[in-house]
C-alpha cells in the first residue's frame, strides 16, 4: 500500500513519548506485552525483531507476512542466532483464510495472490519451530474455524494461557504444605515476570481461615503475618 510502512515512527512514538507519559502518571508494572492483528500483528512481528527489549512478550494474530514481499520473515531468517529472544514470549494465531477446499498443504504449493497472506504466516510458524536455538518462548494454532475477523479474540486467550502458563496456583489440595508452595510459586512467577509479584493477600488471608478452621494455629499465624508483612496499609491483614 502507498501509504504503508510507518510502523518505526510509531514504535519511537511508543518507546520516546507513550510509555514515558503513561509511566509517570500511572502505577504501572513493568512487564509489557505488545497484541497487534493484521498489519498490527506484522508490527508487533517487526517490534519483536527490532524492539525485542522494549516489551516482555508478544502477539501476533494473523499477521500480514506477505507485506513487501515477506521482507519482514526475509530479515527474520537473515539475522537469527543463538540467545536472540531469550526471556521473550511469542504466539502466533493463523486464521483460515483460505478459499473452500484449500487445504494447508495445497496453499504452501499455491502461488496464487489469494494465498499469499497464509503463506507468509504458514512460513513464519515453520520458521520459528525450525530454530529454537534462538530461545524464544514459541505457541502457535491454526484456527480453522475462524477467519482473519473472528480469530482475534480466541487467539487472545489462548496466548494468555501459553505466556502465562506459570501464573496459576495449583489450590485443588489444601494441606500443611500449602503456603509454603504458594509462596515458592510466587518466586517462580517473579522470576518469569521480571519483578517481584507479592503472594495474593486474599489468597493468603483464605489459607490463614483454612488453618484455622483445622487448628492449626500457628500456620494460620504464619499466613497472617506474611499478610501484615506484605500488605501493611491494609486494614484487613490486622483483623
Amino acid at each position: 500500500f502507498d501509504t504503508s510502512g510507518g510502523g518505526p515512527n510509531f514504535m519511537k512514538f511508543v518507546q520516546n513519548e507513550l510509555f514515558p507519559y503513561i509511566e509517570s502518571n500511572y502505577p504501572t508494572a513493568p512487564y509489557r506485552m505488545f497484541i497487534g492483528h493484521s498489519l498490527g500483528g506484522l508490527t508487533s512481528m517487526d517490534a519483536l525483531l527490532h524492539y525485542t527489549d522494549l516489551f516482555n512478550s508478544f502477539i501476533s494474530i494473523d499477521p500480514s507476512m506477505w507485506w513487501s514481499d515477506q521482507s519482514l520473515l526475509k530479515e527474520l531468517e537473515a539475522q537469527n542466532k543463538k540467545g536472540m529472544f531469550k526471556g521473550k514470549s511469542m504466539y502466533l494465531g493463523i486464521a483460515n483464510t483460505m478459499n473452500k477446499g484449500t487445504t494447508i498443504a495445497s496453499a504452501k504449493e499455491d502461488t496464487s495472490f489469494d494465498s499469499g497472506h497464509i503463506r507468509a504466516i504458514i512460513a513464519t510458524d515453520e520458521f520459528f519451530k525450525a530454530h529454537p536455538e534462538n530461545e524464544l518462548k514459541y505457541g502457535s494454532k491454526y484456527y480453522p474455524k475462524e477467519d482473519h475477523g473472528t480469530v482475534p479474540l480466541i487467539t487472545a486467550y489462548d496466548a494468555f494461557r501459553f505466556i502465562f502458563d506459570f501464573y496459576r496456583f495449583d489450590r485443588s489440595e489444601f494441606d500443611d504444605t500449602t503456603l509454603e508452595r504458594f509462596i515458592a510459586h510466587n518466586e517462580i512467577v517473579s522470576k518469569s515476570m521480571g519483578y517481584d509479584v507479592m503472594p495474593s493477600e486474599t489468597m493468603v488471608n483464605g489459607m490463614g481461615y483454612g488453618y484455622m478452621q483445622e487448628e492449626k494455629f500457628e500456620m494460620a499465624e504464619s499466613a497472617f503475618l506474611l499478610n501484615v508483612k506484605n500488605y501493611s496499609k491494609s486494614g484487613n491483614v490486622y483483623d
